[in-house]
């Protein structure tokens, strides 16, 4: 099996960028009790077809084709519940290249390509070299009830700084004077921070509980150090992670590919036990346990913020990574992902029952979707009989290097790899008296017939007119993607042996995801046509009755007419 020489992630500090303008201050997490009534009440007629509160749920790496491929698996109270009362998009697909979760979070609360919004990737890397996260905030420290002492480190600091464009978050707390409440909860810190935009609320795990940062917050917030004394981590690892349904309900093998692990939790077979060796907050991103976690904090939310309780719209905004983790670990085709799914459904069953008694169900709009989708692991394509298999890291960027040295008889020219980003030097390029452009053409040129290479882009020219070149234009910005952009063949993951599965690639299997939407104004049905997410804040805006986040794409989903539920 192939070994993956992972890039070396050294954190560094970028000059601040300014935030949106018309954005309001962040409420003080701390500060923050009930909401005060608006001055100005809309009238009961207008109230009665307006959602108090927006639910949007962002499950992590969930496939378009999910809702089909788990059918057996959803209850009533559940997905089921979602899809019989609401309208689901089958053929939702991103426009950009890079399908990772930073980039797919911004995209849907912003309304924006990466090339408007500015997340590219999960992380890029600095003219220093140094590879940063896409979140990275050095000026704005973790806050939580106990921190590990790796996460007191300046370099810890996390903020949504680097996001350019406002959210619908951020539209709803400018348009409303700052009444709206929004709030963001995730395993990953990118999944709670871009989703609760530059004026929410944001937590997230940290390594020893939920967090949030000085970003939002003074001081910890009460709400934190109530959650943490009803819910500490401690309480998740009790349990084993057995097989939710007898075994003759699933349709996954049992066993998982045969490939190296991190996690010394997991076994070949189930049950999954956590192990002493392994951190509590391990046991969360790779489990069931993570999704029940980040669900019971959402709930404690939504009460502690009096969410949905007046006529001025809130968000609660929650991304569900455990589905991500787990298709990275077993594959997407495994019975983990699989028991995961109906898991998961029935822990949504379980919140929705709770939404209901917060708010009126016809005064709530719930949002599902994903930020990418994902193909199936190598080896089950491999089983299947058709081409597949994983090109690393480490072997690009020993063909970039040989490449540099049979053209220029040295290496200096390359910067870095954040792939699909190549950076070069242009420091170094410009003191040699060659010109940046022609070395990246060159480049270019030659990596485009190296195997397992779809084809380079030089990120300075405008793309070309192909579907594959326009989506990568979508995913480039000046200063922060690099002088070439690789695409990989279709049947090639770019990953290691550690990973069963992964995605970011501009392929249709990572671009296509669901996107369901159930309350007022929304028409139950079906739509089979192709729609682009990009079209979802400014749709999610709408249904709200404010002015959509001022960066979003121009396109509605709401449009055309829906097919009847019964053909669903």
């Amino acid at each position: 099996m192939r070994r993956w020489l992972a890039a070396l992630a050294v954190l560094s500090a970028c000059a601040p960028e300014k935030p949106p303008a018309g954005v309001p201050d962040a409420p003080r997490a701390a500060e923050v009790t009930a909401k005060p009534a608006p001055s100005e009440p809309a009238p009961a007629s207008a109230t009665a077809a307006r959602p108090r509160l927006v639910v949007w749920l962002t499950v992590d790496q969930l496939r378009g084709d999910s809702f089909s491929r788990f059918a057996h698996l959803i209850s009533p109270n559940g997905f089921g519940w979602l899809l019989a009362g609401g309208l689901h998009f089958r053929a939702a697909t991103y426009f950009h290249a890079i399908t990772e979760t930073a980039p797919g979070h911004a995209t849907l609360f912003t309304g924006a390509s990466p090339r408007d919004h500015g997340i590219i990737a999960n992380e890029w890397l600095t003219a220093e070299g140094r590879l940063i996260p896409s979140v990275l905030d050095e000026a704005a420290p973790l806050l939580s009830v106990e921190l590990d002492p790796s996460e007191t480190l300046e370099l810890a600091g996390r903020s949504p700084r680097r996001l350019l464009l406002p959210t619908v978050g951020d539209a709803f707390r400018k348009h409303t004077h700052g009444q709206s409440r929004v709030a963001a909860v995730s395993l990953k810190d990118r999944g709670a921070i871009l989703p609760g935009g530059q004026a929410g609320l944001a937590f997230w795990l940290g390594k020893r509980g939920f967090v949030t940062s000085r970003h939002y917050a003074s001081e910890v917030p009460p709400l934190l150090v109530q959650h943490a004394q009803r819910h500490p981590l401690s309480s998740y690892v009790a349990s084993d992670w057995s097989l939710l349904l007898a075994e003759d309900e699933y349709k996954s093998a049992l066993e998982r590919p045969a490939l190296g692990t991190r996690v010394d939790a997991r076994t070949e077979r189930f049950p999954h036990r956590h192990s002493p060796g392994t951190s509590e907050a391990a046991w969360l991103k790779t489990s069931p346990a993570g999704d029940r976690a980040v669900i019971d904090l959402a709930m404690h939310a939504c009460e502690a913020l009096a969410l949905g309780q007046d006529d001025v719209v809130d968000l609660l905004a929650i991304s569900l990574s455990a589905n991500d983790y787990v298709g990275h670990l077993y594959g997407p085709e495994s019975r983990e992902a699989e028991d995961l799914f109906a898991r998961l459904d029935r822990l949504l069953g379980e919140f929705f029952a709770f939404i209901a008694t917060q708010v009126p169900g016809q005064q709530v709009l719930y949002v599902l979707s994903a930020d990418h989708g994902i193909g199936d692991s190598p080896e089950s394509r491999i089983g299947a009989g058709l081409a597949a298999g994983r090109i690393t890291e480490a072997e690009l960027e020993s063909e970039i290097r040989r490449l540099l040295r049979a053209a220029h008889g040295h290496e200096r020219f390359l910067r870095g790899l954040a792939l699909p980003n190549v950076y070069l030097d242009k420091s170094e390029i410009a003191r040699s008296g060659q010109d940046l452009r022609r070395v990246a053409e060159r480049l270019a040129e030659e990596l485009s017939q190296s195997p397992g290479v779809y084809e380079a882009y030089v990120s300075s020219e405008q793309g070309d007119d192909s579907e594959v070149g326009q989506r990568v234009l979508a995913s480039l910005r000046s200063e922060r993607s690099g002088e070439l952009y690789l695409v990989f063949d279709p049947e090639l993951q770019l990953a290691d042996g550690i990973y069963a599965a992964t995605h970011g690639s501009p392929w249709h299997q990572d671009r296509h995801v669901p996107i369901v939407l159930r309350g007022p104004g929304v028409p139950p049905g079906t739509m089979d046509g192709p729609v682009d997410v990009r079209a979802l804040a400014g749709t999610v805006a709408d249904l709200a009755g404010l002015p959509a986040p001022a960066g979003s794409h121009p396109e509605r989903l709401l449009s055309a007419r829906p097919r009847a539920p019964a053909g669903d």
